[in-house]
């Protein structure tokens, strides 16, 4: 596996709860047997095979932070290929909650216009893997987003 952080240290309450649908099709989810306090990671894998490269599309989960009213995101977008003509991944991590801040330089304040702090990285990938993105927290309200290249072996 390869590992890319999309963003390091976004702040925000303490745990994932339930998530709502997304934007043009969504798929209502929960956990059976989640802890009453919440989770502390949580992996989502996507796969862009049927994808065509260029800007329009988002795979994406959308979750709540256990204690917060704000949503958050995480997810792949497909980018047109770079001069040379490799794969691009785009991958995001966002947060919608007023306050949250981030000192990563792949973060900036703001969430689609709005409150929160969005993080994203773009790596030249292969479509035809999957891509796991893992949101973890790593400590109080401190959570980090992690692309992951669930074919290719890791640094």
């Amino acid at each position: 596996m390869k590992l890319t952080t999309v963003a390091a240290l976004l702040l925000f309450a303490p745990s994932l709860a339930l998530a709502a649908p997304g934007h043009l099709a969504g798929i209502l989810w929960s956990f059976q047997k989640a802890p009453k306090e919440g989770l502390d990671d949580v992996t989502f894998p996507f796969n862009m095979a049927k994808s065509p490269h260029h800007s329009g599309y988002y795979y994406c989960h959308q979750f709540g932070i256990k204690g917060i009213s704000a949503v958050s995101y995480t997810g792949v977008q497909p980018r047109p290929n770079d001069a040379k003509g490799n794969s691009i991944v785009h991958g995001v991590f966002s947060t919608f909650q007023k306050g949250s801040n981030s000192s990563h330089p792949n973060c900036h304040d703001g969430a689609d216009n709005g409150p929160g702090v969005s993080c994203s990285v773009e790596i030249i990938g292969n479509y035809d893997h999957t891509y796991n993105l893992e949101v973890k927290r790593l400590q109080g309200t401190t959570w980090r987003g992690t692309l992951i290249d669930a074919v290719m072996p890791g640094p």
